[in-house]
């Protein structure tokens, strides 16, 4: 982790725009052939019903408790104390704060020192492994 690395902001997070104003607006209809009552969710043609707002953010709850269940067993951090960290709540902290928050292991200074971290905690001995740059790598 380098010292200033951005760290956290564990949580959450679902958008749905809705464009029903725009399209009315505009003239544009719009045909929904679906197989279940949730199929079109996050659609941008229509906003959520009331109930959909409830089991969408239910949902959200849900991940957010799995997230934070796993960063707790990972990172052997109790799940009471993730609730305290700010991160939980959206912020992010600089790399050098993560560390003290169990967030993080440690601070490199280098991109060499990074991959020198990464390998040895892979169990990768000096001239074990190879690092490919993404720009090397050519994409069909």
């Amino acid at each position: 982790m380098h010292h200033d690395s951005l760290v956290g902001s564990l949580g959450v997070i679902a958008v749905w725009v809705s464009l029903e104003e725009y399209y009315e607006n505009k003239g544009i209809e719009h045909y929904v052939f679906q197989t279940g009552a949730h199929k079109d969710l996050f659609a941008p043609w229509r906003g959520p019903t009331e109930n959909e707002k409830r089991l969408i953010q239910n949902k959200i709850y849900e991940i957010q408790n799995r997230m934070l269940n796993t960063v707790s067993q990972n990172r052997s951090i109790p799940e009471n104390n993730l609730h305290t960290l700010k991160v939980v709540k959206g912020e992010v902290v600089r790399g050098f704060q993560a560390v003290p928050m169990d967030l993080a292991d440690g601070i490199v200074s280098t991109y060499k020192e990074a991959i020198r971290r990464a390998a040895e905690e892979a169990g990768l001995e000096e001239g074990a492994y190879r690092v490919v740059r993404a720009e090397n790598i050519a994409v069909s």
